[in-house]
């Protein structure tokens, strides 16, 4: 009997019951086989045989699989493929609602005591030049209205550096000479998503180099609106930490290296 056959609550139990695939199996069985195996031939070579250069080779085993058990607790568990599929397919949602409505200004990032809690990113109908015209606390909806005037509308996302907070720690209040240390612990430690990050605070304006990334910066209406995916977690941070709503004003790759230029409102 095939599998459509069956009752529908059957394939439900049964899906259901199912173990979920872990990534890290592999790892984990690969470290005990060779520890397994080094451990049952060690007395052969060891005692029976007298085999120094065989000797060695079982303790490499040895060695080899307790490093692989460790690394199958270390890794993620979602792999880096699935994470970049969901990244994508959440910018090219985005994208298309972007160009759907037209939207061509630049996207402000707020802090969570503007937006009820939570860390949001806002992309006007018109650009926005200071933060005295955000009179309103933005509502948890997708198209907001920002101001008193009929034109100040927006589409209201969430901010790909707010989910951050929840894993990593709050940094609202941080003073302005710790920013640094906070973006280079999330961007370099964290998420280890680039070898080294520099930040020179001279506001309004917060420059930022990141050496060697892992994004790449691409051309689609995601990105031109709210910034390369790296941008966007340090404008996040920066927006938090300092109570403010900010904007990605300007990025530029200099060799393998990429320069960030974030403008903080007044």
């Amino acid at each position: 009997m095939n599998l459509e056959q069956l009752p529908g609550w059957y394939r439900f139990t049964k899906a259901r019951l199912r173990p979920p695939r872990n990534p890290n199996r592999p790892y984990l069985i690969l470290g005990w086989v060779l520890c397994l195996a080094g451990a049952g031939l060690a007395p052969l070579f060891l005692i029976l045989l007298e085999s120094t250069p065989l000797a060695g080779i079982v303790f490499s085993m040895l060695i080899i699989g307790a490093a692989s058990i460790g690394l199958s607790y270390a890794r993620a568990n979602l792999s880096p493929e699935i994470c970049q599929i969901m990244l994508n397919s959440g910018q090219i949602n985005v994208s298309a609602l972007i160009e759907e409505l037209g939207l061509r200004a630049k996207a402000l990032y707020l802090p969570s005591s503007m937006r009820s809690g939570d860390s949001q990113a806002l992309i006007p109908l018109k650009p926005i030049a200071h933060a005295s015209e955000l009179t309103r606390v933005i509502p948890k909806r997708l198209i907001v209205q920002y101001g008193e005037k009929a034109e100040n509308l927006a589409l209201s996302v969430a901010a790909p550096g707010g989910t951050v907070f929840a894993s990593w720690g709050d940094v609202s209040g941080m003073p302005v000479n710790d920013i640094e240390a906070a973006v280079t612990s999330v961007i370099c430690g964290y998420l280890d998503i680039a070898d080294n990050v520099s930040v020179s605070v001279e506001l309004p304006l917060i420059q930022v180099m990141v050496v060697h990334p892992q994004f790449r910066e691409e051309d689609t209406a995601y990105q031109r609106c709210l910034g390369s995916p790296i941008a966007a977690i340090i404008a996040s941070i920066a927006s938090e930490s300092l109570g403010a709503p900010v904007m990605v004003q300007a990025e530029k790759h200099q060799g393998g290296n990429q320069r960030i230029t974030i403008q903080v409102l007044a």
